[in-house]
Parts: C-alpha cells; sequence; structure tokens
C-alpha cells in the first residue's frame, strides 16, 4: 500500500490530474456490487453447508450422564433403602422417557414411509403425461411439468431415505445387561436399588445421542414431504393451468 505525498512542494491530483477519477452518482458503485454479490454467495453456501449438515448428520456425542460407573456409584451412594427407592423410580423414569421418545420417532417414521410411498405413486402417473406427447403439447408445458415432477420425486426420495434412517436400528443401543440380576442376592436393599438405577442411568447416557438422532431425521422428513406436498400442489395447479390456458388439441 503506498501513501500519497501532500506536502506543500508536491503537486495535489486535480480534476484534470491522471490519477484522478470522477464518479458517477447515478451509477451503481462496483464496491456495493461485489459486496452484494460476496453477500448472496455467502447465504448460499451457508444453505449448501446446512443441507449437507442435514444429510450426513453427525451424532451429537454429548449426554446428560457422561459420568462412569464408578463415578456413578460415588455420587449415588446411600444405605437408606427409600431414598435409594426414589433414586430408581427416577431413573426408570428417565429411561423409559427416553424409550418412548425413540418408539414414537420410529412409529412415525414409518408412517412417513407408507405416505412418501404412495404419493410416490402419483408423480409416477403424472409423469406419464410427459411420455406421451398426444396429451401434453408445447415444450413450455413439458418444461414446468417435467421440472415440477422431477422435484416431487426428489423430496419424495429424500423423505423415505430420513424415514428409513428415523425408524432403522443403526446404531449399538446401550441396554442393562441382564445378567446384573444375578448379582442382586449378595446385595443389599439399598445398594441393589442403586446398583439398577446406575444402569438404567449408564443405559440414558449412551443412547441419548442416538434418540437425538432419530428425532433429528424425523424432523428431516417431515420437512421434505412437506416439500412434496407443496410440489404436488404445484403440479395440481400447473394441470388446471393447462386445461385453461394450454394449446387445443
Amino acid at each position: 500500500m503506498t501513501e500519497t505525498d501532500f506536502s506543500d512542494d508536491a503537486p495535489r491530483p486535480g480534476p484534470s490530474s491522471p490519477g484522478h477519477h470522477e464518479r458517477d452518482c447515478d451509477s451503481p458503485p462496483d464496491d456495493h456490487l461485489t459486496s452484494g454479490a460476496r453477500h448472496a454467495v455467502g447465504r448460499m453456501r451457508a444453505r449448501l453447508v446446512a443441507q449437507w449438515r442435514a444429510v450426513f448428520l453427525d451424532v451429537d456425542k454429548e449426554t446428560t450422564f457422561p459420568e462412569s460407573q464408578d463415578e456413578l456409584r460415588a455420587r449415588l451412594a446411600t444405605d437408606d433403602p427409600s431414598l435409594a427407592a426414589e433414586l430408581l423410580v427416577e431413573a426408570e423414569g428417565a429411561h423409559d422417557r427416553l424409550r418412548s421418545r425413540v418408539e414414537g420417532a420410529e412409529k412415525r417414521a414409518t408412517t412417513l414411509q407408507g405416505a412418501s410411498a404412495i404419493a410416490a405413486s402419483l408423480t409416477l402417473a403424472a409423469a406419464g403425461l410427459l411420455i406421451d406427447p398426444t396429451k401434453l403439447r408445447g415444450w413450455v408445458w413439458q418444461v414446468l411439468f417435467g421440472l415440477t415432477v422431477l422435484y416431487v420425486t426428489f423430496a419424495l426420495a429424500m423423505c423415505a431415505w430420513r424415514a428409513t434412517l428415523a425408524s432403522s436400528r443403526v446404531h449399538n443401543w446401550v441396554t442393562p445387561s441382564d445378567r446384573d440380576i444375578l448379582d442382586r442376592t449378595g446385595q443389599g436393599v439399598a445398594t441393589a436399588r442403586i446398583e439398577r438405577a446406575i444402569a438404567l442411568l449408564r443405559a440414558v447416557g449412551g443412547n441419548q445421542r442416538f434418540a437425538r438422532y432419530k428425532v433429528a431425521m424425523l424432523r428431516a422428513a417431515t420437512g421434505w414431504i412437506v416439500h412434496a406436498l407443496v410440489a404436488l400442489l404445484t403440479l395440481a395447479l400447473l394441470s388446471a393451468l393447462y386445461s385453461l390456458l394450454g394449446p387445443n388439441p
């Protein structure tokens, strides 16, 4: 970067000097256009990154119970059977809520899979109009119908894919060991209840990120089915416009 010398001996750039450039006030500045283009590119890039992260969703490793088994045992240690019973009830409630959340997400995802399959059959019927030139005339109408049908198919495929990920068991779920019951008889009442609560809390901590994954996939599938329904409505409007404004046979 060079500095301009504005001392008394140095000539100042005037209107007629080569270094002076006049800018028309009516014309938009180039820097404004550049900043606007950069802003648009930045927003588009942010949307693409968001879509990429939505497609390839990373499993969040954060959990409510990151403690190890020994740490939980130290924090929940008690000799009071009544207090141990209350802690066990709370642990069972947390475990049951997480399981109900996962089962609800899987059931709704299964419903979306069926809905997307039914809607896909409608798009195939609409695609038949593009194949037969006697039913759909004019290249403009063919392009409009073709793009709409293509988007509907893509949205339904994305919905089915997300719903499949939400309803499938693709992760290793943590469950309390069934053989732990054999060790309960040699323990006291309070200790046995605390050990059961620890096993349930560790299961909750290990499965929380998988539950969030399923819920995120279910929400994504719901968003894609909404896009598909809007595109189907657009397809219906195009059909109505074609019947009114389309070329006569």
